[in-house]
């Protein structure tokens, strides 16, 4: 059960507060009197000087707004918990921290921010972030202009004119010693719109990164950004220039690059079919003299097809293709693969110009019922050579547990790696724990022959700590599960710093009579040792050559891969091509005429971390090896996905599916709904949401912060003939904060932006953690009676009273800023009908009533002139 299972227990107010994942330790949860969670543990230490677990804290203003998350060194068990709980409970003031209007600061263990230390805990965390809103008075804050963007574009708020509601700016640490303060500081400036026109941070180096944006006047759409940049406070300030065009139906027409005002580049100038859909992108130089003319085709269902022509590189009028893919769906060419018409793709061809004579080469796929990867059959030249091929079977949580591989010659089928996966507890869990090849072969897959006991080991929270077969002798995590220290056995290693929310900053790479490599990250600009290696573009990135730079521009198949990397002159500085699940073909078209850093962000556009053969891609939240088609961690987002196990790849399906870091809005299919009507319906929704973003300023921050939320939040689609006067729709929660929002567009006229709004109001009021919890519902019950008590359902009835209170009075906001921007009058929502849960006096059994709520507060001006 501990292997397999999630578990959850929930207190006598039907809050959670303990659960435990499938190979993870039980976690713990503590709240306060708002129902606000204040304290999750155990969290490893985020310090290198401190290795005993802890908690990690949350304090709130009086708005519920997170503003300082700190780490409390202590004892976290079931016990522990249950005592501070009772701890919070007793409480009877002091639970949000107030913002200090003077320029006075509170200090805690060295940490000085311009709140108040009186919630609970007062003493002894560790602070690793604070938050500011609603004016400029935070210590180091900066003098705001009255204009940026080379004085074209105002500022509106500033220290009199203060940005109530609006986030200011935040304190990051970085987790190094305890003892040592060093940290990022953003700020963000603002139009009179509250668009955002400066982003500012100042880099734990002591230089900084900003960004500054001319909006245009109506729309707020981005005319051009002007970003400047410098490592050190003392170094030369880097600036580039960006500039973009849009047609009249606010499509992205060209955008241009300049570096410290010399030659204009172009990036991209791109065309659209009369669905919208992108047929060609010019890249690169001018628009009359690109470097690459990039053609795009799809099928009727609006899924891609084609990257250029793999059967023409070369066509009258355009540049020679460098690069060219092709996808299948519904059709098929390989024996043994079948055309399929769910979605999955049963073939991929492509071609480059790294040969004098360029080959066509491909892949036929073929699925298990669960649409799960089963074979990958390798073609050259149209035919069936089985090169590269991969073979995988799994067993039935999606562990694999064999896979075949081929490779090291696109000539000849010789198998490379022959591997037998073994699991813990007789493979009655997840965590791997052994791979043995039989190919003894040194390619691919490499085992360690010293080895015959168990590869790998892990820690509580599901982190591999040791990897023989790469003579990993130890890993050690923060609190965020994210490696800080990789040691090998010859006592080589790689140091990972990070800020406290995660972002890698550092990397320290110590290898045995070398000097050791210092890698820097800080906001896209990389460097080496203290020296400049490269920044991305859209299409690429750019390399610093002598006392100028150097455009490089990259194709990436549908799958955001990195295919084939080419400069201005049409040379090709690598090509890449993948297995699968990752690992990169060797053995033809090997070409490399760059040492670059920016070359090691391949598969999925990840970072390959390659140093001391460690192999692995580092996507943020976790790192995955390629050669096995797994991950080294437990997914953070593992309560999404009940039915996988948290160490899977993609479902096991690479081909279709890729993890860009979880931290999205995502639009999902719902069971039994087709792609026409999904479709349909998120095309309806984005034409709704997009007026409403245009016309509400309370609606476009709320969707904002859902998509730029680490919690994932998932939206489906429906219709159910609801009436005109009810807001239809529903959510719940998906694990953590993130969110399953059901969006009804059944209404007539304009009353379906408002439903996006009240569950928009929903998903934020959860993305914050300031929903009333609702648990258990009466349908649940209904065969077990006797075990409901009627406190329950009086708690969770009034939860619901305040969750839909909160968002019909987000969504009248909404109605009069509407209303304000159209010149009419939207009437506002006066009452709510929601269902609540009762047991019946006389049957003694549960069930569900309608309750008519008043929601319009009379005291709020909703038609105020903002």
């Amino acid at each position: 059960m501990d292997n397999l299972c999630y578990q959850y227990k929930y207190d006598n107010q039907n809050r959670l507060v303990e659960k435990k994942l499938p190979g993870k330790q039980w976690e713990f949860i503590i709240y306060d009197k708002l129902d606000r969670v204040v304290a999750t543990g155990p969290a490893n230490s985020p310090f290198n000087d401190i290795t005993t677990v802890g908690w990690t804290i949350t304090k709130y203003d009086a708005f519920n707004r997170p503003v300082i998350t700190a780490w409390l060194p202590g004892q976290v068990t079931a016990a522990t918990r249950k005592t501070l709980q009772e701890t919070l409970n007793a409480l009877t003031a002091d639970f949000s921290e107030t913002k200090i209007a003077t320029a006075t600061n509170t200090t805690v263990n060295g940490v000085s921010f311009r709140y108040s230390s009186v919630a609970w805990p007062t003493t002894g965390y560790h602070v690793l972030t604070v938050s500011y809103f609603d004016d400029y008075n935070y210590p180091d804050a900066p003098s705001i202009p009255a204009t940026v963007a080379n004085n074209d574009q105002p500022v509106y708020y500033n220290t009199t004119i203060k940005p109530k509601g609006l986030a200011t700016a935040t304190w990051t640490r970085i987790l190094e010693a305890s003892t040592a303060y060093r940290n990022e500081l953003t700020y963000t400036l603002y139009d009179a719109k509250a668009r955002l026109v400066r982003s500012f941070t100042q880099n734990f180096l002591g230089g900084y990164t900003y960004t500054d944006s001319r909006l245009d006047d109506f729309s707020g759409k981005l005319q051009y950004s002007i970003t400047k940049h410098k490592r050190l406070a003392a170094d030369t300030e880097l600036t580039t220039k960006e500039a973009f065009t849009y047609s009249d139906q606010d499509r992205l027409l060209t955008q241009t690059h300049q570096i410290n005002g010399g030659t204009i580049e172009l990036i991209a100038s791109n065309t659209y079919d009369e669905l919208g859909r992108l047929i060609s992108k010019k890249v690169g130089n001018t628009t009359l003299a690109p470097v690459q003319n990039i053609q795009y085709n799809y099928n009727i269902r609006g899924w891609l097809t084609a990257i250029n022509d793999i059967g023409a590189l070369t066509k009258s009028g355009d540049p020679k293709d460098l690069f060219a893919f092709k996808i299948n769906y519904n059709t098929s060419s390989t024996a043994g693969v079948n055309a399929l018409y769910n979605g999955n793709i049963a073939e991929t061809y492509w071609t480059s110009n790294s040969e004098a004579t360029p080959l066509v080469r491909g892949y036929g796929y073929t699925y298990d019922n669960l649409n799960r990867l089963k074979t990958s059959i390798f073609k050259r030249n149209n035919s069936v050579n089985n090169a590269y091929d991969e073979n995988l079977t799994y067993d039935k949580n999606g562990n694999i547990m064999t896979l075949l591989r081929k490779g090291g010659s696109d000539v000849t089928a010789t198998s490379i790696d022959d591997l037998i996966y073994s699991y813990s507890n007789n493979n009655i869990t997840n965590q791997l724990v052994k791979v043995a090849d039989t190919s003894n072969k040194t390619v691919g897959f490499v085992d360690s022959a010293a080895n015959v006991n168990d590869d790998y080991s892990y820690d509580a929270n599901g982190n591999m700590t040791k990897d023989n077969n790469k003579n990993i002798i130890e890993i050690r995590y923060n609190h965020l599960n994210l490696p800080t220290k990789i040691t090998f056995a010859s006592t080589e290693n790689i140091v990972y710093i990070y800020n406290a929310a995660g972002q890698k900053v550092q990397k320290i790479v110590n290898e045995t009579a070398k000097p050791a490599v210092t890698t820097d990250y800080l906001g896209g600009y990389q460097y080496n040792n203290n020296v400049l290696k490269f920044f991305p573009t859209a299409e690429g990135y750019v390399e610093p050559s002598g006392s100028s730079y150097k455009y490089v521009y990259q194709y990436k198949d549908h799958l955001g891969n990195i295919r084939l990397s080419y400069d201005k002159t049409f040379v090709i500085q690598e090509e890449n091509n993948y297995y699968p699940f990752g690992l990169k073909q060797e053995g033809y078209n090997t070409i490399k005429n760059s040492t670059n850093d920016a070359l090691r962000f391949k598969y999925n556009g990840k970072e390959l971390q390659d140093e001391l053969g460690l192999n692995m891609y580092d996507y943020g939240a976790r790192n995955y090896d390629p050669a096995l088609g797994r991950w080294m961690n437990i997914d953070p987002l593992a309560e999404k996905y009940y039915g996988i196990n948290p160490y899977a790849y993609v479902f096991n399906n690479p081909i279709e599916l890729f993890d860009p870091n979880g931290m999205e809005v995502k639009y999902v299919r719902q069971e039994g709904q087709t792609r026409k009507e999904f479709r349909e319906m998120k095309r309806e929704f984005k034409r709704e949401n997009r007026q409403l973003m245009r016309d509400s300023k309370t609606h476009r921050d709320n969707f904002n912060q859902l998509k730029d939320s680490k919690n994932v939040h998932n939206i489906t689609f429906s219709r159910s003939g609801g009436s005109v006067t009810e807001t239809v729709g529903d959510i719940n929660r998906n694990g953590g904060n993130g969110t399953n929002m059901n969006i009804d567009l059944s209404q007539k006229g304009s009353e379906n932006e408002f439903v996006v709004a009240h569950e928009v109001g929903h998903g934020v009021d959860i993305d914050n953690g300031v929903d009333s919890p609702i648990e258990m519902s009466s349908v649940s019950l209904k065969d077990n009676p006797n075990d409901v008590i009627q406190k329950t359902f009086d708690t969770n009835n009034q939860n619901k009273e305040v969750n839909e209170r909160s968002a019909s009075h987000t969504e009248n906001i909404v109605r009069g800023e509407v209303s304000n921007s159209r010149g009419v009058t939207v009437p506002l929502r006066e009452t709510y009908t929601l269902e609540i849960q009762y047991i019946s006096p006389f049957s003694g059994k549960a069930g569900v009533k309608n309750k008519t709520i008043n929601v319009k507060n009379e005291s709020y001006d909703y038609y105020q002139k903002k």
